[in-house]
């Protein structure tokens, strides 16, 4: 679990509901960790969107899934932005487990 995966890139219009899906590597059981998820401009410390485990974020075995709901997406801007997903895990220890890019595209109906 020392490894994050890169390239996590996907795309989604604004306002819409997406189930991101992550598997990390080397691990069975996700069931003890804490989970944090989090979308933000590039080179900024400002977190837009953050998702942690019991609160947006669904473990099941060795993966885990980010439910985006409509609301965290409708007023950002059409652009792209970083996303990071971390993992404490019960020893404490943290990993990066993935990043990559989130390109939102302009939805033209509300």
């Amino acid at each position: 679990m020392k490894i994050a995966r890169v390239e996590q890139n996907f795309e989604m219009w604004q306002g819409n509901s997406r189930d991101l899906v992550f598997e990390v590597e080397d691990v069975e059981e996700l069931g003890q960790a804490s989970i944090k998820w989090i979308a933000s401009k590039f080179g900024s410390d400002e977190a837009l969107i953050s998702k942690s485990t019991n609160d947006g974020i669904e473990v099941n075995g060795g993966q885990f899934t980010v439910s985006l709901e409509p609301s965290d997406t409708e007023d950002l801007s059409p652009t792209v932005y970083y996303h990071e997903a971390k993992v404490r895990d019960e020893m404490n220890n943290v990993y990066t487990v993935a990043v990559g890019k989130m390109r939102v595209l302009r939805a033209e109906l509300s």
